[in-house]
């Protein structure tokens, strides 16, 4: 537990710094530099201590392209696009609409289902 304080008290400022370069966008970075740390704090196995900074500045630009590819499926819809046909919601209104404004002596009764 001690180590891993002393490897974020280290390198945490220089992966912001990195992550913030990548993203231009203070709330991205510290997300992207907090989420790299809990990748390093969950691996399964060892750190290389030598290789350390390296290691942690390919986590924090994998998960910066990562959250590119995820923003580039998000695209917004144009409402002209939107289908004319009403929704279920619609049509239960309607009905519900219906059965307000019918008088309870016109209402048709429910079929039954017979028994034999």
């Amino acid at each position: 537990m001690d180590e891993f304080h002393a490897l974020y008290g280290r390198y945490a400022p220089d992966v912001f710094r990195f992550a913030l370069y990548l993203s231009g966008n203070r709330e991205d970075a510290e997300d992207i530099t907090s989420e790299t740390f809990v990748r390093v704090w969950t691996a399964p196995g060892p750190i290389r201590m030598a290789t350390v900074k390296g290691y942690l500045l390919t986590i924090a630009r994998n998960l910066f392209l990562q959250g590119l590819r995820r923003k580039s499926r998000h695209v917004p819809l144009d409402m002209e696009l939107r289908d004319p046909a009403a929704g279920p919601q619609a049509h239960a209104e309607a009905a519900s609409e219906l059965q307000r404004s019918t008088p309870a002596s016109r209402r048709s009764p429910r079929p039954t289902a017979r028994r034999f």
